[in-house]
């Protein structure tokens, strides 16, 4: 990652000022304020004539440029969009040890989501006082956390949560179900390298790669985020694999060609 992050400022060193600044301008003031909303229709199979909505979101790191009030504005964009079930990804906040807000105002925020609330752990969540605070603040919003736990939420589509891959121990051990559509949520995509025998898998992690600069610098993939990226994938286990690009920023406060996003997942049943 260090060597990435001294290769993009190589690369503005070489390009002349006026558009190395502006594209920092943007980079920095610009897309992270963007909120892209993507749609995906999946067809489970079942003919039943329903459809539920699992609209999908994470990666706030909060502490790193995003705090409640623009937490509250994804919020506002999410209930518009008349979710069933809203699934949190992982990584609330960037390092909550240094983290100098209040957990209550980020809280209060997400008591405001209107539906079913699931969420699991990223690997920021885990670590020193993260994972209680993670869990007082999920939980005191109405969150559920889903750690190597399914759910049924409804009579044919079974939701699972899995643990972290770095700093957990995700086991999917008899948690899909047979005779009904099983959605997967694990924060890092990699774990979708292995059969997991689930239909549809969501994971964030890698914000879509943050910084992509194309041609010239690659991405900024964090481990086990390096094989899925971003977006929509076909596994070879006839599976699908869907990539979110994240809401905030970690490291460095940039986004470049990739925006934040929502993901709205119209499911049929």
């Amino acid at each position: 990652m260090i060597k990435k992050i001294i290769g993009g400022v190589l690369l503005m060193l070489l390009t002349p000022p006026a558009v190395a600044g502006a594209g920092y301008l943007y980079a920095r003031y610009v897309e992270p304020s963007f909120l892209d909303v993507s749609v995906v229709r999946v067809n489970t199979g079942f003919t039943g004539g329903k459809t539920m909505r699992i609209v999908a979101f994470g990666d706030t790191h909060v502490g790193n440029g995003l705090e409640a009030a623009g937490l509250g504005r994804v919020v506002r964009r999410i209930n518009g969009l008349k979710p069933d079930v809203i699934l949190f990804l992982g990584d609330l906040f960037e390092n909550y040890e240094q983290y100098g807000g209040n957990p209550e105002d980020i809280l209060f925020e997400l008591s405001a989501l209107a539906g079913k609330k699931y969420a699991i752990y990223g690997n920021h969540d885990l670590g020193g006082k993260a994972k209680k605070a993670y869990g007082q603040v999920m939980a005191g919003s109405g969150f559920t956390i889903l750690c190597n736990r399914s759910v049924l939420v409804s009579d044919k589509i079974n939701l699972i949560g899995l643990d972290d891959m770095i700093f957990g121990k995700p086991d999917l051990s008899g948690l899909t179900l047979s005779g009904c559509f099983n959605v997967l949520a694990v924060h890092e995509p990699d774990y979708g390298l292995q059969d997991t025998g689930a239909d549809l898998q969501i994971s964030g992690h890698t914000h879509g790669g943050q910084v992509v600069i194309p041609f010239l610098w690659q991405q900024m993939l964090p481990s086990y985020g390096v094989e899925f990226t971003r977006g929509m994938y076909q596994k070879e286990d006839g599976g699908l694999l869907y990539v979110n690009r994240g809401i905030g920023t970690s490291m460095v406060r940039l986004r470049l060609f990739s925006p934040p996003e929502i993901t709205a997942f119209d499911l049929s049943y």
